[in-house]
């Protein structure tokens, strides 16, 4: 599985538009908003100070997008016939599904680490005062690294599973932006101004227990439950996107 990992890592590589794409997508944002926080400073005649809400710019982003790259990426991979010739080279269908979960888990590490890299670039080179401490730094790209590597694997396996059919080149997206507006509304509900949620009973629990355990949830904002909630919630997900994933593609018959 490690050559084929490597075949996959290689021709990702020549894929141009899908690096610009990607890197601009995670350093340009994070570096343009700090970009306009000085401007902005500078114009109110405040100092420039960084605060931990500006490391989570490309979190906030980072489903929709990794549901664009893994979507156009896999249509290339079967619409061209790459999958179906490795099958009938002899490739296990467990190792093709493990080698993309595994390349797309790494694209979205890469692109978090990027997307931290063009948030401290500016701030950098200007001086700024820097309002966070280093642990939460860690602790929050930590955080949203293991959401996006959980996403990414189930948008990969979310795609396995319809790849057949043309709703998944869609689906990944679809989910993306349905969970987007559901993490607004549930983020509304639960931290208003006063502090006393909008919702109650049934509603409040389960919109507790998506906030705490989603890992969509985890790249909203910063972090408000305990280390454990973030590890399970995206180990869970990580698990059942694997199960679910080599289950229904080692039934699928690519024609």
């Amino acid at each position: 599985m490690l050559n084929l990992l490597r075949v996959d890592i290689k021709r990702y590589c020549i894929t141009k538009r899908f690096w610009l794409l990607a890197l601009g997508s995670a350093a340009l944002t994070p570096f343009l908003v700090g970009l306009f926080l000085f401007i902005l400073a500078q114009a109110t005649g405040d100092s420039y100070q960084v605060s931990l809400a500006v490391f989570t710019v490309y979190s906030s982003m980072a489903a929709i997008l990794l549901a664009m790259l893994i979507t156009s990426l896999l249509h290339e991979e079967v619409g061209e016939g790459i999958v179906r010739n490795k099958l009938i080279s002899g490739q296990k269908r467990s190792h093709i599904f493990l080698s993309y979960c595994l390349l797309h888990a790494l694209l979205a590490l890469l692109l978090q680490l990027i997307a931290l890299l063009g948030a401290c670039i500016l701030p950098l080179l200007l001086g700024a005062v820097w309002n966070l401490q280093g642990s939460e730094l860690i602790r929050l790209t930590a955080i949203s690294a293991l959401a996006s590597m959980a996403v990414s694997l189930f948008f990969t396996a979310l795609y396995f599973c319809f790849c057949t059919s043309k709703a998944a080149f869609i689906l990944p997206g679809a989910v993306a932006i349905i969970m987007k507006v559901a993490m607004t509304v549930i983020m509304d509900a639960l931290y208003t101004e006063s502090g006393i949620p909008k919702v109650s009973g049934a509603t409040l629990k389960i919109y507790k227990g998506i906030d705490r355990f989603l890992p969509f949830a985890h790249l909203t904002d910063l972090p408000r439950w305990d280390n454990a909630s973030y590890f399970w919630g995206s180990g869970v997900l990580i698990l059942l996107s694997l199960t679910a994933g080599l289950l229904v593609f080692s039934r699928k018959d690519l024609k």
